[in-house]
């Protein structure tokens, strides 16, 4: 009993840190306000729920509560992200740690990939990476 009554405080524990790096990513995400990128929060894309997405420059962002998932959910975030990678969306994964620890690395990050993607746009709104069929990523 003492062992599942730790497991739920560490399930709320994780929770309570993913919530509140959400919240502190959507801080310097919204109105606009990142580079003149609009993000929408928690945004649906075909059957997935992305946490955050910046249609016009097609990148989705995850958080992850744990850094050790499982082999199905590093299955599933495979299967995920080439999903989205087939749309032309490059997907992100930060963890609540950097989120919470290292704000400074993740906007850094995200400058780079928006930069990245800016550039590579061509005119009638294609990639350069759609033109020779590599759509998205997963990151820099």
């Amino acid at each position: 009993m003492k062992e599942i009554t730790s497991q739920r405080a560490h399930l709320r524990q994780m929770f309570y840190r993913l919530s509140m790096a959400d919240d502190v990513l959507w801080r310097q995400l919204r109105k606009h306000t990142f580079m003149g990128v609009g993000f929408n929060r928690q945004q649906s894309l075909d059957y997935y729920r992305l946490d955050f997405y910046a249609p016009a420059v097609s990148i989705a962002i995850e958080l992850d509560a744990g850094q050790h998932a499982g082999m199905d959910d590093r299955r599933q975030q495979k299967l995920r992200a080439a999903a989205l990678k087939r749309q032309g969306v490059m997907l992100i994964r930060f963890t609540t740690d950097e989120v919470l620890g290292d704000m400074e690395s993740v906007i850094w990050r995200l400058q780079a990939v928006i930069r990245h993607r800016r550039q590579s746009r061509l005119p009638g709104g294609n990639t350069v990476q759609d033109r020779i069929g590599m759509g998205g990523g997963t990151g820099p």
